[in-house]
């Protein structure tokens, strides 16, 4: 493999002996192979013993053998799919202050990320540094936990789960933040099944049903094995993405007006449904 020439430096890199992929990102569709590695190194710097991965793009590229491009557009990859969060010092996010993995171990006590990096100052300059919809700095518990039990596939009952509504449906408690979830891991995206208890993922399927109601996102989630198949409409395999691309799913469908696309879109069972309330 070439490596890019924003990696060969003068400085000498320190780079781990390993670095750790969890499951779920492996196991995650929608992410490219290069989101593996970039996690693996936000991960290694996360369980330093200051327990925060404050590294620049630029030195994650090097450690990577890629560019700092290429991490950027992974993070945002990352992120959109629930599986990192970035916080920043500034409105206009261009200053990026800590990269948080949703899934953690525990740190690596005796090392320290300053000895590795004495410069963490992370400006963005023109990139784009986020897809996420939600700018608060809140940040995730580091011990998100997913399913404690075998459950048949369906949904954990999580009564205290955070962001939940609940409904009775044919006689049963649902949350159907959870169920949402279920859906997509049934029909569309099987890595979901360890997304229930993750907060990105429930934040979203939790906004998605207040602002456009369950009847219409249970809907809208049954259509996308097939829209996913339509190649100028967006690729939505978790309620995050769901949630950033409901507008650019919206406005593929309705320009889907000649007499191909009418033709597709009738053989597709997309004639009636509309995504606007």
């Amino acid at each position: 493999m070439e490596i890019p020439k924003t990696s060969l430096t003068s400085k000498q890199e320190f780079l781990p002996a390993f670095y750790q992929v969890p499951r779920e990102v492996y196991s995650d569709r929608s992410l490219e192979p290069v989101d593996h590695r970039i996690y693996g190194f936000v991960h290694y710097f996360h369980c330093l013993r200051d327990g925060k991965c404050i590294a620049g793009n630029a030195k994650i590229a090097r450690m990577a053998f890629t560019t700092g491009r290429t991490v950027q557009n992974s993070l945002t990859r990352l992120e959109a799919t629930g599986h990192i969060k970035r916080l920043y010092k500034d409105s206009s996010k261009k200053h990026r202050t800590q990269i948080i993995p949703v899934h953690s171990v525990e740190r690596n006590s005796g090392a320290s990320s300053e000895k590795l990096d004495g410069n963490h100052d992370d400006t963005v300059r023109n990139h784009d540094d986020t897809l996420d919809g939600n700018h608060d700095d809140q940040s995730l518990s580091k011990d998100i936990k997913s399913e404690q039990s075998n459950t048949g596939g369906k949904p954990p009952v999580t009564p205290n789960a955070p962001l939940s509504i609940w409904k009775t449906i044919n006689g049963t408690q649902v949350d159907l933040v959870a169920e949402t979830i279920h859906r997509f891991a049934e029909t569309i995206n099987p890595a979901c099944k360890k997304m229930y208890n993750q907060k990105p993922q429930r934040q979203a399927a939790f906004d998605l049903i207040e602002l456009k109601g369950w009847d219409l996102v249970e809907k809208v989630i049954a259509l996308l094995p097939k829209t996913n198949r339509i190649a100028y409409l967006p690729t939505i395999t978790t309620p995050n993405i769901l949630w950033h691309k409901w507008a650019d799913l919206e406005a593929g469908m309705s320009k889907m007006g000649n007499k191909k696309q009418a033709e597709q879109k009738d053989v597709l069972g997309l004639d009636d449904i509309s995504l606007t309330l």
